[in-house]
């Protein structure tokens, strides 16, 4: 619980911060786009492949650096086996809402770092499983670099990592148009 109270009052003190700062440089951008992840580490026995959306929106703080505001759907599938001899759902869907910091690299490259929160997107399964912390609301953080292309168009690659116990680690490749 305190993870999840401190992460709230880091969201909001960042949010507030980003938009105090936005009224100097402009207004933000609206960036729609769609992501596709691999599961890596602990849990890669079990899960698979990752599929999802995400609405962010980018506020300027400088010319080079945007505060980031990032909703969105994950969508997890279990490998087969792991379903048929655990008996696991097939797939499981999540809501993460992270906040952070965008720095641009001479208008076009980016790094990126993001902190939030992941909630499950149903209710929990009644079906036996050993990876229980994946189902329940956690800490999520994620470090990324990407490329803004031309007329908008925006390629990303990330590590994340949902904290709860043992990390589940996920790389994550997210194709947005920004406007």
């Amino acid at each position: 619980m305190k993870k999840l109270s401190c992460c709230i009052i880091l969201l909001f003190s960042m949010c507030s911060f980003a938009f105090a700062q936005s009224k100097s440089f402009g207004p933000g951008k609206i960036n729609l786009g769609v992501e596709a992840a691999d599961v890596i580490g602990s849990y890669s026995d079990t899960y698979t492949a990752g599929f999802g959306f995400s609405v962010k929106y980018e506020v300027p703080v400088n010319q080079n650096l945007y505060g980031t505001i990032s909703l969105g759907y994950l969508g997890i599938s279990t490998k087969s086996d792991s379903v048929a001899n655990r008996a696991y759902r097939s797939s499981y869907g999540f809501l993460p809402d992270k906040v952070g910091l965008k720095y641009c690299y001479k208008g076009h490259f980016f790094g990126e770092v993001q902190l939030g929160i992941v909630f499950p997107a149903g209710e929990g399964s009644d079906k036996p499983s050993v990876h229980e912390s994946i189902v329940e609301t956690t800490f999520i953080y994620s470090l990324g670099v990407g490329y803004t292309m031309p007329h908008g168009i925006e390629a990303g690659l990330r590590f994340e990592s949902w904290d709860e116990g043992v990390a589940f680690n996920q790389l994550a490749l997210r194709l947005a148009y920004r406007f």
